[in-house]
């Protein structure tokens, strides 16, 4: 990686060119690939190719995003604009490689209307290097009002109370809980860490290091209810893919999933209304407290000035109110513009309450470092597939990482 930033260095020391295939394209490089992700790319283009410009989207695999903006930029052909994360936005302003957006951001008070984490999110040593999209958040539980009609018990509004209503369901005929395979299982125990736990005391164990409160009842708590989801699900019972787990519980045949915003949108294209047909929980409705993360679009800098004004373009276009609420709505995310949720359904509505409140918390991936997050995610991942690993155990191990890992 290294060699890949000095020759970053060495072609914007030349000079920084794009090479559209015209001078209004404009090549949006970005990992948005699911209908929903695909229906809101929509919106954007639209609204973009309106003004007389022309959006030309770039899917990349997520895992490899960030890597091929990289490439592109070191090869002098780095494209008009991309969603990139913080990391790498940090890293492409230190060279000076990213467009400076202070004047259109001051031009179009963007101050004024854009939730004030995003902005900050998108601000290094005083410079606007991206614009904010969306809010994305993944503590959410999702829950199927017609099968506990059926069953003949009141929806769950917190975890606690879904786990009574388990043994109802399952005589039922319908699975408590629906979990596809890899990551989502750790969305599903990070949304019960952080529900079980709270928000202090998930902080002193990322943040303070305090292996106390890792060892301490309250953590033992969260390994306990680790250990009742684990117990909920078969081996037989996981599913392949996040969309077919939560379709099982959009149509009814599973009581409830645990996972991210995106989930909304799954519902909504299926005819449900939230308060109606599903339930929607921040915090696993246990503790009403989210991790918001921004996703944002940088723009390469540019000695073409049909680029430089496409990309002018496009950043006016994204922030626009129109823009983010059919963008995010399609999607199932929260719009970054505040007001965005006005109108909206009861979940965004309960999420940008959230968020206007400060019921916001940075995750452990930005509390510790890449050794230790791999190790608590090891130590997850096997406890969750391996029954015959003790609470006991799990926890001692956590207490341990947390005791090895790196000061903040």
């Amino acid at each position: 990686m290294r060699s890949v930033f000095i020759g970053v260095v060495f072609a914007l020391s030349i000079v920084v060119l794009s090479s559209p295939a015209s001078a209004a394209d404009c090549e949006v490089v970005h990992s948005w690939t699911s209908p929903e992700e695909v229906a809101g790319e929509a919106v954007l283009a639209e609204a973009f190719n309106a003004g007389g410009d022309h959006w030309e989207g770039v899917r990349v695999d997520a895992n490899e995003l960030q890597t091929q903006v990289i490439r592109q930029i070191a090869s002098g052909n780095a494209p008009c604009a991309a969603l990139l994360s913080p990391a790498t936005i940090a890293t492409l302003a230190a060279s000076g490689l990213l467009r400076d957006l202070r004047d259109l951001a001051s031009q179009g008070s963007w101050a004024n209307f854009l939730e004030a984490s995003a902005l900050d999110g998108c601000t290094v040593d005083g410079h606007i290097l991206c614009v904010p999209v969306s809010l994305r958040t993944e503590q959410w539980m999702w829950l199927n009002r017609d099968v506990y009609q059926q069953a003949g018990m009141n929806v769950p509004q917190s975890w606690t109370e879904f786990v009574a209503s388990v043994d109802s369901v399952r005589a039922s005929g319908k699975l408590p809980l629906a979990v596809a395979e890899g990551w989502p299982v750790g969305n599903l125990l990070d949304g019960i860490e952080v529900a079980v736990a709270g928000t202090a005391n998930y902080l002193s164990v990322y943040r303070g290091r305090d292996t106390n409160v890792a060892g301490g009842p309250d953590y033992r708590d969260v390994w306990t209810q680790f250990d009742v989801a684990r117990r909920l699900v078969e081996p037989g019972q996981r599913i392949a893919r996040w969309d077919e787990a939560v379709d099982l519980v959009v149509q009814g045949q599973a009581a409830a999933n645990v996972t991210g915003d995106w989930a909304l949108a799954r519902f909504e294209a299926a005819g449900k209304t939230p308060g109606v047909d599903f339930d929607c929980l921040p915090g696993l409705g246990q503790n009403p407290a989210l991790h918001v993360v921004a996703e944002t679009l940088a723009f390469p800098v540019s000695q073409d000035p049909e680029i430089v004004h496409a990309q002018e373009a496009l950043a006016a276009v994204l922030v626009r109110d129109d823009v983010q609420r059919e963008f995010n709505a399609r999607r199932g995310t929260l719009p970054a513009r505040l007001g965005g949720g006005d109108g909206a359904d009861v979940c965004v509505q309960r999420g940008v309450a959230l968020i206007q409140n400060g019921a916001t918390y940075p995750s452990r991936d930005e509390l510790l470092d890449g050794d230790s997050l791999r190790q608590i995610r090891d130590l997850e991942t096997q406890f969750f597939a391996d029954t015959n690993m003790s609470i006991d155990e799990a926890q001692a191990r956590l207490v341990d990482i947390i005791q090895n890992a790196p000061p903040p």
